[in-house]
């Protein structure tokens, strides 16, 4: 083969790539369904303290989308038993995202528990708000709102990453660059 039409292979090669990565979407949306089909498959999440002498259980979780301030939350109700004792109630919290290139999942970061309304029981609330807001970050430390299938950041066969995460109001949405 002369080196002519190797040059002119290289360079038809070089061109089609570049076509490639201009028709690679840069951004994609994790739809607001999606997450929250997510969210309820991770749901009711037990948790135990000091062998079993306080249980909380989080259940009935709701998704909310914050766009403009870049934050995600979740709401949901709760039970708390200690002892003798029954607390039940609601909170809001709220989040920022953030990407594990490792794990290919995108995760709740920095929880914070917005309120905490006890149906009974308040004078237990800064012990129970204090536990719930230890106990929705542990959960986002190792449950992810998405986590992407081995093929999912592979667009025409090239593979993409994700740069960075914001909260639109139909869901999350990631900006993609080519690898």
């Amino acid at each position: 083969m002369n080196k002519c039409f190797q040059k002119l292979l290289v360079a038809a090669f070089m061109f089609a790539l570049t076509c490639c990565a201009a028709i690679i979407p840069r951004e994609h949306v994790i739809s607001t369904e999606k997450l929250t089909t997510t969210l309820q498959q991770q749901f009711p999440f037990h948790w135990e303290k000091a062998g079993g002498l306080l249980k909380i259980t989080i259940d009935e979780p709701v998704l909310t989308l914050n766009p403009a301030m870049n934050r995600v939350g979740v709401n949901g109700h709760f039970l708390a038993h200690a002892t003798l004792l029954d607390i039940e109630g609601n909170f809001t919290s709220s989040s920022l995202l953030q990407y594990d290139p490792k794990q290919r999942a995108v995760f709740l970061q920095g929880v914070s528990l917005d309120s905490l309304h006890l149906k009974q029981g308040n004078q237990l609330a800064g012990m129970l708000r204090q536990e719930i807001n230890r106990l929705l970050n542990k959960y986002a430390v190792n449950h992810p709102v998405y986590r992407f299938k081995p093929d999912e950041l592979a667009i025409l066969g090239i593979k993409v990453d994700v740069e960075s995460i914001a909260v639109v109001p139909n869901g999350i949405m990631l900006h993609l660059r080519p690898l």
